[in-house]
């Protein structure tokens, strides 16, 4: 997925038909463009890790204590989730509001992805504090993320 987002983020052939070619292959293309095997993965391992011990303890006839655990996984899950987003969502729009993703739009063809992808700095500071407060809380597309 890393090299398909290199690819992608320098510009691509005229060829390419939106994939560069080894990733155009049917074998690649299923297993590594847009990441969708590994997020599959990702879940599965998840479900996994977060459901084995209450497996455990249901298996040793402690329903209460694995009830316990489920609830504090899941508020430990989105704690651990969500400060690393945040957090990397504020370095890059701080990075972006001083002007780091400008080389993207000088340097890189308009049809390029990372041309595309990279956001200019907001008019102003305070246009720029709220923009961040939405999206830490709502998302890139708008929506709560908590509903």
């Amino acid at each position: 997925m890393l090299t398909a987002h290199g690819f992608q983020g320098f510009g691509m052939p005229d060829t390419s038909f939106d994939v560069p070619f080894p990733f155009a292959l049917p074998f690649f293309r299923l297993l590594l463009h847009g990441g969708f095997m590994a997020v599959s993965i990702f879940f599965i391992m998840s479900g996994y890790v977060c459901s084995v011990k209450a497996l455990k303890l249901c298996r040793e006839d402690k329903p209460d204590e694995a009830r316990k655990n489920i609830a504090n996984s899941a508020f430990r899950r989105a704690i651990r989730l969500g400060i690393p987003a945040s957090m990397a969502t504020t370095i890059s729009w701080f990075l972006c509001q001083v002007g780091a993703f400008n080389l993207a739009h000088t340097a890189i063809p308009e049809w390029g992805w990372l041309y595309f992808q990279s956001p200019w700095p907001s008019s102003d500071w305070s246009t720029a504090i709220r923009d961040l407060f939405r999206a830490l809380v709502f998302g890139s597309k708008g929506n709560y993320l908590m509903s």
